[in-house]
């Protein structure tokens, strides 16, 4: 985003907290696969709704969405992002989503492993986008269970997203999802060894960031005007830019990712994730393609989310380690026309 439309971050309204544990898949003893599955269909993974109100944790307020991770009997939140576990376990736990508004409201929750989308075990599927209903001033306690992990570090993201399935045209809706439309909840875990994850990162073309960019802003063309609305009449590809900046005094890392109606897609070529790195005080522009046959008839949500990574690659507790999302951007399809 660019730095005078930093104060868009307080149109969020987002509580997060955390109380994750791990369980012991294995009892500590070699056993069969067959006893694994046992024990994970012996886990009470149906979600549960509740009055927010009822839960001393809850912010009051009449607009926007909390989401928190919680204990397993709902009563407890903990600040904490950090776990680690032996490979013989799984990552177990119970996120709560608040529907802070007035009104009933439809969501999608996503689980990001190492920043790519995967299937987990929550709320009794297993699916890599959860789809569910609040109605006004309702709490969810979902629970879920991470897929095995590698020995190693892991980054985990929870993306949340309100509305999924608005279709708004209007360039004002469009223009206030900036920074709002999606929430997260990030952890890391390390499995057995503090090691560091293996990341090659990406050096592009520098410039001087005179105009203060920090994360992303994803563009139609080379003018630093955010994309909004694109009607395709064509069965051309769809080209557009990235343009990403570091407005700190020290070199950044990060990751880049892009959903399509909630489906990670390719954001450079082939690659799901793009790792890259800024010196302190650049920015730079990178072309991207969304392929035509992945875009449906009608009206589609593409954004792009900017992952801030730290040279430890642990210990996230800093605003400045929060994702953000690009504008939700409505790829309007019409081949008829």
């Amino acid at each position: 985003m660019l730095k005078s439309k930093s104060l868009l971050i307080l149109i969020v309204i987002t509580t997060v907290f955390i109380i994750g544990y791990v369980i012991d898949a294995f009892q500590n003893k070699k056993v069969e696969k067959s006893s694994q599955i046992k024990q994970t269909n012996n886990l009470n993974l149906k979600p549960a709704y509740d009055n927010a109100y009822d839960y001393k944790y809850v912010p009051h307020a009449d607009n926007g969405v909390s989401i928190a991770l919680v204990s397993e009997d709902h009563s407890t939140v903990i600040g904490e992002n950090n776990f680690s576990m032996s490979n013989k376990q799984q990552f177990y736990s119970t996120i709560a989503v608040i529907n802070q508004t007035n009104r009933k409201r439809d969501y999608v929750l996503m689980p990001l492993v190492d920043y790519k989308q995967e299937e987990i075990l929550i709320g009794e599927q297993t699916t890599n986008t959860y789809r569910f209903s609040l109605e006004a001033k309702q709490i969810a306690f979902i629970p879920f269970m991470l897929p095995k992990l590698n020995k190693g570090f892991h980054d985990i993201i929870l993306a949340l997203a309100p509305d999924p399935d608005d279709k708004n045209l209007d360039i004002q809706y469009r223009r206030q999802t900036e920074l709002s439309h999606m929430m997260f909840k990030r952890l890391n875990i390390q499995v057995n060894k503090n090691d560091k994850m293996n990341v090659t990162y990406e050096k592009f073309d520098e410039t001087s960031n005179d105009n203060g960019l920090s994360g992303v802003i994803v563009t139609k063309s080379k003018e630093l005007k955010p994309w909004l609305i694109e009607n395709i009449n064509s069965e051309n590809d769809i080209d557009y830019h990235l343009n990403i900046g570091n407005d700190l005094d020290k070199k950044s890392h990060f990751a880049l990712i892009s959903l399509l109606d909630w489906k990670q897609t390719p954001i450079k070529g082939d690659k799901h994730v793009l790792f890259g790195e800024l010196n302190p005080n650049s920015s730079t522009t990178i072309k991207g393609v969304i392929k035509q046959n992945l875009v449906q008839e009608g009206t589609s949500n593409f954004t792009v989310i900017y992952i801030p990574l730290s040279d430890q690659q642990s210990n996230i507790k800093n605003a400045d380690m929060d994702s953000e999302p690009s504008i939700r951007i409505a790829l309007n399809k019409n081949l008829n026309q």
